[in-house]
């Protein structure tokens, strides 16, 4: 069988760790040239004209690696230990490389399955109970969307080639530790894989995001678990990842370029997690709530031990969730209920058409509720604009305005400074100087509609040319702007009163008054 191929315009191989999981890995000089010694007999002639071993000329082993293909050479985009569904809907049961995928299918001996060639929505709904009672039973879901994603989040592990898109970032959250987060990924990670999930922390910065991911899709695992995250989950480069089929970067210790299939499932743990940037719009949520004080001292369970009862049956688990996706296929992919998430259109279109097949409703029933609570990046931002338009109304200001009243001692300005996001306090903060800083975290911000239908907008002065920004709301008729407006200048005119003097009070609700009779 083949064991070196060509992936991401490089050879590698697929060799064994220490624990017998397979890995690819890019093949070095070294490694080429001691499998050419292996694999045929080099001479050279002596200075007797004697013909005498000797090993590949380092000179052919790097011509080799450095031509810019390789034809004769199989293709690979990855590993997978578990049957998995091909874009034609039939099901890669044989050991070895399969071509249709460029998916390398590793294990010791084929899986036993059972999975009807033509099975009925009737076989579809069975095989779903079967799962949600029998694996997922005793996790103690929030809600019902929770339970949907968690066999959505295994469904999408089986089905990677069917949806030939990209894939968000699984959630699994709960309120404390104990509650289960971490061995539902587990079990996912033992019934798509046979082994345990690749397990990663959370790094702390870009740079150290983008080496991680490079290491992790180098090696092709089918499942990667960010576990247990305690800070804000907050990075460029994941969410770049999650929306990219194909992942560039420079390999470690050289200047090559690779470009790397993204074929992996990726989930975060957590307790209460929060999000940042363009995560939350890029995950879905898996909520468990045990609603005791010490969760970890549940009993009563279904399987007492679950991981060694899903290690036993995990065949007849496999051909159950095969059977809810053959039955889809069958019936002609119909559509499901699901919402569509923006870039994983094809997701949400194929595991949304397979849950609502089998009868799993509420699919992605939690979204909003997950924007929500844990984009909390989201909601200082719509609080901080709240405070900026009860203080200038629709007055435009520069950056270099508001940098003075963000670091001004009169407290008219401090609910305003209480609620600063953190990108404002960065831009803000002692050390830097002048205002373009503060004017590029607002840039990144504007014309962002946020829950509260706030906008902020920027306009360029005529005269000065400088950049101004301003606070709008947006899908209000003219009279609720009008309503707003009045409710505003109360909220300042409290604001302002431990502040200023009467007089000066005075002269600020007056000027409200008029902008508001003048329909501003």
């Amino acid at each position: 069988p083949p064991t070196m191929f060509a992936r991401s315009g490089a050879l590698v191989r697929i060799r064994p760790d220490e624990n017998g999981i397979m890995q690819i890995e890019p093949l070095s000089e070294s490694a080429l040239r001691g499998m050419m010694a292996r694999c045929a007999r080099y001479m050279k002639i002596n200075h007797d004209d004697e013909a005498v071993p000797t090993y590949p000329p380092s000179a052919v082993v790097k011509d080799i690696l450095a031509l810019p293909a390789w034809p004769a050479i199989l293709p690979l985009i990855g590993l997978i230990t578990s049957p998995v569904v091909r874009p034609d809907g039939s099901i890669v049961e044989q050991l070895g490389y399969d071509a249709a995928t460029r998916l390398y299918y590793t294990g010791k001996t084929k899986m036993a399955l059972n999975v009807p060639e033509t099975p009925t929505q009737t076989d579809a709904k069975e095989a779903a109970a079967y799962i949600v009672k029998e694996v997922f039973g005793d996790f103690p879901f929030k809600d019902q969307a929770s339970r949907a994603n968690t066999v959505a989040a295994l469904l999408t592990t089986l089905t990677l080639p069917l949806i030939n898109g990209n894939i968000p970032l699984g959630l699994f959250d709960k309120p404390q530790a104990g509650t289960g987060a971490s061995l539902l990924t587990e079990i996912i990670a033992e019934i798509a894989t046979g082994a345990k999930a690749c397990m990663q922390t959370a790094p702390d910065s870009d740079d150290e995001w983008r080496k991680a991911i490079t290491a992790v899709l180098i090696s092709g695992p089918q499942i990667v678990v960010i576990d247990n995250v305690t800070a804000m989950l907050k990075s460029a480069k994941l969410s770049q990842m999650l929306t990219a089929r194909t992942w560039s970067d420079r390999m470690l210790g050289i200047s090559k370029m690779l470009n790397l299939s993204q074929t992996a499932a990726w989930f975060a743990t957590g307790n209460n997690i929060q999000l940042g940037g363009d995560i939350a719009r890029r995950a879905y949520w898996i909520r468990l709530d045990a609603a005791i004080a010490q969760p970890w001292l549940r009993d009563g369970f279904r399987h007492p031990d679950l991981m060694k009862w899903v290690h036993e049956h995990r065949s007849e688990i496999l051909s159950m969730l095969l059977t809810m996706v053959r039955a889809w296929i069958v019936a002609g992919k119909p559509k499901g209920t699901a919402p569509r998430i923006g870039s994983f259109e094809e997701w949400s279109k194929t595991i949304g058409g397979i849950l609502t097949y089998a009868g799993v409703d509420d699919f992605l029933g939690n979204a909003a509720e997950l924007y929500d609570n844990a984009d909390q990046e989201t909601g200082q931002w719509d609080l901080f604009l709240e405070q900026w338009q009860k203080l200038h109304r629709d007055d435009k200001i520069t950056a270099a305005q508001l940098k003075i009243e963000l670091t001004d001692v009169q407290s008219i300005y401090k609910p305003f400074q209480n609620e600063m996001p953190e990108g404002i306090i960065k831009a803000t903060d002692k050390g830097t100087r002048g205002a373009s800083m503060l004017g590029q975290a607002l840039h990144l911000r504007v014309d962002q509609v946020f829950p509260s239908g706030r906008k902020l907008i920027s306009t360029q002065d005529k005269h000065t040319k400088a950049m101004k920004w301003s606070v709008i709301v947006v899908g209000r008729s003219a009279e609720d702007q009008k309503a707003h407006g009045s409710q505003a200048i109360g909220h300042f005119a409290e604001d302002a009163e431990d502040g200023l003097t009467q007089s000066q009070n005075q002269n600020i609700v007056m000027r409200g008054v008029e902008r508001v009779g003048k329909g501003r």
